[in-house]
């Protein structure tokens, strides 16, 4: 073997380093971006979770709060149908009979009762 032909060689070799160390290189900085970007999917996932949990806790406390209107309501058209029953002096039973038909009657006739 010549010194030319080992110095040739010798750079084929030194150049194969050269260029594996780049690849390595390269599949360093994928491995980076992989992380990275499984670090942002992470992210976007827990403040998804983050929201719906929120809007969870938002329609319980919406049907929560519906289910509190509903108990006032009632309780409220207890307490008048028994002021109106004392009033007129008739009976709670005869209040809310006429009660029902005003509601029928408002129906048939398409207002909002």
């Amino acid at each position: 073997m010549t010194a030319i032909e080992h110095e040739t060689l010798i750079f084929d070799k030194l150049k194969s380093v050269v260029n594996q160390k780049e690849f390595i290189e390269t599949l360093e900085n994928q491995l980076i971006l992989i992380n990275s970007t499984k670090d942002a999917v992470t992210q976007i996932s827990n403040l998804g979770n983050e929201v719906i949990n929120d809007l969870e806790n938002k329609l319980e406390k919406k049907t929560s709060a519906k289910e509190i209107a509903k108990e006032v309501y009632n309780e409220l058209f207890i307490n008048n149908t028994k002021a109106r029953a004392e009033n007129l002096g008739q009976s709670e039973k005869e209040i809310k009979f006429n009660l029902k038909l005003q509601k029928q009657y408002a129906k048939k006739s398409g207002l909002k009762y």
